[in-house]
């Protein structure tokens, strides 16, 4: 009886195609650890998510972790940006973080809608809003979460193009055998990685 997974491929991973999945692995493992130690390093309050965002950013091609990190880059900036004009604007009001968070989501939604690569965004706001405490200003705890997020992301975007050197450098010195590359029908391919 076969226990495999009804995705994994039937034949053999090629050598070509196991050393991307491992480098894949090993990629998306590495940006969230990394993300990780260096945000508790310099001392942002929760470095869990730079680690989320590490992994976010990670995708497949090269292109999709640039524009992954894009999309967090502006949509964490345009969030925070709201979160705290809004706080500022209404605190003084006594209007309470529900309030608050109602009216910064709903800036950040229309945004989003006209905008879907930035809907990144709409959740930035309630992460700011929920993870402050009255010793920090609603700015710090802004300007902490988005360090977090595009540090994260920077690590993510760093060892996806280390990665790519490596894989095009290996595909340099170590050309597929064509016998590989037409039986390859996994998505993550030479083909692939020689056309990011």
């Amino acid at each position: 009886m076969n226990i495999m997974p009804r995705v994994v491929n039937k034949r053999l991973m090629t050598g070509a195609r196991l050393a991307l999945s491992i480098i894949f692995v090993v990629r998306c493992s590495s940006a969230a650890t990394l993300s990780y130690i260096l945000a508790n390093a310099i001392g942002l309050p929760y470095p869990v998510w730079a680690s989320i965002s590490g992994i976010i950013v990670s995708q497949e091609k090269l292109i999709e972790t640039h524009n992954a990190m894009a999309g967090r880059f502006f949509g964490t900036l345009i969030g925070t940006a709201s979160t705290v004009v809004v706080s500022s604007l209404l605190s003084p009001y006594d209007v309470g973080i529900a309030g608050q968070m109602t009216i910064a989501v709903a800036i950040c939604a229309i945004i989003a809608f006209n905008y879907p690569a930035l809907r990144l965004c709409m959740w930035t706001c309630p992460i700011v809003f929920l993870s402050a405490n009255p010793m920090t200003s609603i700015f710090i705890t802004g300007l902490c979460r988005s360090s977090e997020v595009i540090l994260g992301g920077i690590v993510g975007v760093v060892l996806h193009t280390v990665a790519e050197a490596i894989i095009r450098h290996s595909i340099k010195l170590h050309p597929p055998d064509a016998s590989d590359e037409n039986q390859d029908t996994h998505p993550i391919s030479l083909h692939s990685a020689q056309d990011k």
